[in-house]
């Protein structure tokens, strides 16, 4: 008996050590990741003041006093496949606008006055 009592001991010792290494192991990580959490503000905030903003990097073009825009102009492209896309639709609505009127007609008409 006390053979049984040693070995289910040992188990629960061995058991232990492995989950007092995962626990070490645990910590060090958050450790760590507690460290990257105060780094990565500072340095994102560190690099936003860096960083210029646009209107103090380059000098504003005018025409006539008129500021010009610097975003990026659409695609002609995707204008041309997205105005196809609204006439063909369209299309569809109308043609199933006038099967509903005829068949709002053909019902009116074979309704006896």
């Amino acid at each position: 008996m006390s053979l049984k009592k040693l070995s289910s001991s040992t188990k629960v010792t061995d058991a232990q050590r492995q989950l007092d290494k995962a626990q070490l192991e645990l910590k060090k990580r958050e450790v760590e990741l507690n460290r990257l959490l105060v780094k990565i503000p500072k340095q994102i905030e560190k690099e936003k003041k860096t960083k210029l903003p646009v209107e103090l990097t380059a000098p504003s073009i005018s025409l006539g006093g008129a500021r010009v825009s610097r975003s990026p102009q659409p695609m002609r492209r995707g204008k041309t496949r997205l105005s196809k896309d609204l006439n063909a639709a369209r299309v569809k609505f109308l043609a199933l606008c006038l099967i509903l009127l005829t068949i709002l007609v053909m019902l009116w008409r074979s309704i006896p006055s």
